[in-house]
């Protein structure tokens, strides 16, 4: 396949991404809109190649993990603390549809390339940042990787007290970040013109965990009811049959008082799987970022 047909096909056939992240969370958005179709270009520093270059199976100056992010994708080195550097970035960025960054909170300000300085050149970019913890608040400034945020999450709690042994959070974030991207698209051809992209790693976690971590959260005036990390748990020790006769019967009752009897037992399964406990948010003190009320 020749360059020029890996960027005329495809949905995204005509994008331009300029992404100048690193390590997973930044880099597989891009991924993602590559395999669709868009021209991605990804910059790394001069001198200090990404840290994924040499993580896993390596041959030569890439590993097995760095050619799976990053087929798809133009490369080039950048100082983007020079002037020089910094102006071919802007030269790039006018071009561009869509802008990835996941530099700590306040670095891209400091280099002049946050949202106000690039939208300035190009008012319909499509600008996301990547943080571990949002732009702001206590602990915007600190570096993160993948297990904190599972421990931090509750990811460990629902697997018994161990971690996914994968960047899970770092590749929940990046998907969510694809989506955001190219619903931002979508609306910029509505008319709504370029925005501000900005997606923390817990925040992404949480999201992706709640539905059945944290369902409890949902409803939290309801009875409670054990998690799946408990059923699975149970069914290791044999118990499985009469967890599950339980979750019947609560499905069926639930069915009668909110359902009436002729509806099908499905929506009965449904009423009953939003029913369980909070011990995992309690422990690590959720209730902060989503309060409950009393």
């Amino acid at each position: 396949m020749t360059d020029t047909e890996l960027t005329t096909q495809g949905p995204l056939a005509g994008i331009k991404v300029v992404d100048v992240s690193s390590a997973v969370a930044g880099p597989w958005v891009s991924s993602w809109l590559a395999e669709l179709g868009a021209e991605v270009i990804f910059i790394e520093k001069v001198g200090v190649p990404d840290v994924m270059r040499m993580t896993g199976a390596i041959s030569g100056d890439q590993s097995g993990c760095w050619v799976h992010m990053h087929r798809n994708k133009r490369g080039m080195d950048l100082n983007l603390r020079s002037e020089s550097g910094r102006d071919i970035l802007l030269k790039l960025v006018a071009e561009a549809d869509v802008f990835v960054q996941n530099f700590r909170p306040g670095v891209a300000h400091r280099l002049q390339i946050d949202y106000p300085a690039l939208s300035a050149i190009n008012p319909d970019l499509v600008y996301l940042s990547v943080s571990g913890f949002g732009q702001d608040g206590p602990y915007a400034d600190r570096p993160v990787y993948d297990p904190i945020i599972q421990a931090l999450s509750g990811m460990t709690e629902a697997q018994n007290g161990t971690y996914v042994k994968a960047v899970v959070a770092d590749k929940t974030t990046a998907m969510a970040g694809a989506n955001a991207v190219l619903a931002a698209l979508v609306a910029r051809s509505n008319g709504a013109g370029g925005q501000h992209i900005e997606l923390a790693l817990l925040d992404a976690m949480l999201h992706w965990m709640w539905l059945e971590v944290f369902w409890n959260e949902s409803l939290p005036e309801s009875d409670p009811a054990p998690t799946y990390s408990e059923w699975y748990e149970k069914t290791k020790g044999g118990s499985n049959s009469r967890i599950l006769n339980q979750a019947r019967d609560r499905a069926q009752t639930a069915a009668e008082h909110h359902c009436g009897k002729e509806r099908p037992l499905m929506l009965a399964q449904h009423a009953a799987a939003m029913r369980f406990r909070r011990s995992i948010a309690t422990s690590y003190e959720i209730g902060e970022v989503c309060p409950r009320s009393e």
